[in-house]
């Protein structure tokens, strides 16, 4: 089969010449640009290393690896927000969904116009997301069960109180300051 290759002279150009009419196209995901088309992905045998060093093109590129990035330290400083964002699960049809809801309503690319596509699949998808929600009872190293209603620290996980993880530190910090200071029994606490 051949085919002809052309570049889009502007962002503009790129983004309606495929809707003009049948043809191959150059596209990333997730994007809503050409959703409405429903196009087909054009697969090419796997990588061949071998092949792409002596100019022989006939299979994909190699792989690119799309990864998120934090605070290396963000496990220690925020272990639940830690373990949400590990535990979001975020299908393409699902995102995919989201941004064609997006585009057919057309709303512009304001904040706000996103929030509101956002937050009509939040409430059209809550037992996929809720799965998502770590258990505030499930501790990191360095912190321990606190009861939340008789604010103190417990290993009694089956109170009906509100059982919640908090740094450990804290109770070390103050059993620390009040037994230094003695008898003027003064709690501090670091946070």
């Amino acid at each position: 089969m051949p085919i002809g290759q052309s570049v889009a002279a502007t962002y503009t150009d790129y983004t309606t010449v495929p809707q003009a009419g049948n043809m191959i196209f150059y596209w990333w995901t997730p994007d809503p640009t050409f959703l409405d088309l429903n196009p087909m992905v054009l697969k090419f045998p796997a990588y061949k290393r071998e092949e792409f060093v002596r100019g022989i093109l006939t299979s994909e590129a190699s792989a690119a690896v799309v990864s998120a990035i934090s605070s290396r330290d963000l496990e220690i400083l925020a272990p639940v927000v830690e373990r949400f964002a590990d535990g979001v699960d975020m299908p393409m049809n699902e995102m995919d969904s989201m941004l064609l809801d997006h585009k057919n309503q057309g709303l512009d690319y304001s904040e706000e116009s996103w929030r509101n596509v956002t937050c009509t699949w939040l409430r059209n998808h809550r037992t996929m997301w809720q799965k998502w929600i770590p258990d505030e009872s499930v501790c990191s190293p360095g912190f321990g069960l606190y009861d939340s209603v008789l604010k103190q620290f417990t290993d009694d996980r089956n109170v009906t109180n509100k059982i919640v993880c908090q740094a450990a530190w804290q109770q070390t910090m103050q059993n620390t300051c009040t037994s230094k200071m003695g008898s003027q029994n003064q709690q501090r606490f670091v946070e």
